[in-house]
């Protein structure tokens, strides 16, 4: 939902088949995507919890077995508990780095090798504009995100390394996106909150122009 399902829309727009993995089985089991079919793609669904690296390895065999390898990985996970650092519970600290942080280290170690065996793999990491700054309130949050930050760009620069440069990497870096994650923030001054359709776009196009940053 959110980011993640307009990123999808974006990508059958242009003639992608999608593959959906989300945590809420309900949701999945509720939903027929026709919003993404209409555009004469496929679109599969799974369930998973990102930070279970068995099942991470499980849904990658029956992707395997139903699509396929796939082109392009999307990194959308992302949980966020506001509040100062001592009022928030230790557990929410730990599912935030679990999902944020973790979650996407898992995706990669599964699905990388993957992607390397396709021609024009790409990869797409959510990250935050909060993990180049400080925010009170939400300490283990943006610290969470600049790790992604840092992974991704270190991670890509290995895979040059490695003679892998035919693998694409975009981080998209959003202030504050209109999905209901941040309901009862005030918006910054002078920082606009986007709407997930803009943001959408804007990664599409950054995919196709193998751009490295989406910073909104």
């Amino acid at each position: 939902r959110g980011i993640g399902r307009q990123i999808a829309i974006e990508f059958a727009k242009h003639g992608s088949d999608i593959i959906i993995c989300d945590l809420d089985k309900l949701y999945l089991e509720e939903n027929n995507f026709e919003d993404i079919k209409e555009f004469g793609v496929s679109c599969f669904s799974y369930y998973l919890d990102v930070t279970s690296y068995d099942e991470i390895m499980k849904v990658r065999e029956e992707i395997l077995n139903d699509v396929g390898l796939i082109d392009i990985l999307v990194n959308n996970a992302g949980v966020v508990f506001g509040g100062n650092f001592l009022d928030v519970s230790i557990e929410k600290h730990r599912i935030t780095y679990d999902v944020n942080t973790q979650g996407i280290v898992n995706m990669h170690h599964v699905f990388l090798q993957d992607l390397i065996k396709q021609n024009k793999p790409h990869i797409v990491n959510i990250a935050s504009a909060s993990g180049f700054t400080s925010l009170p309130g939400g300490t283990t949050y943006a610290s969470s995100k600049a790790a992604v930050t840092s992974f991704s760009e270190s991670l890509i620069n290995e895979l040059k390394q490695d003679g892998h440069d035919h693998v694409g990497m975009t981080i998209v870096c959003p202030a504050y996106v209109n999905t209901g994650m941040f309901d009862g923030v005030k918006q910054p001054v002078f920082i606009p909150i986007l709407t997930p359709e803009r943001l959408a776009k804007k990664i599409i196009k950054a995919v196709r122009k193998n751009k490295r940053f989406v910073l909104e």
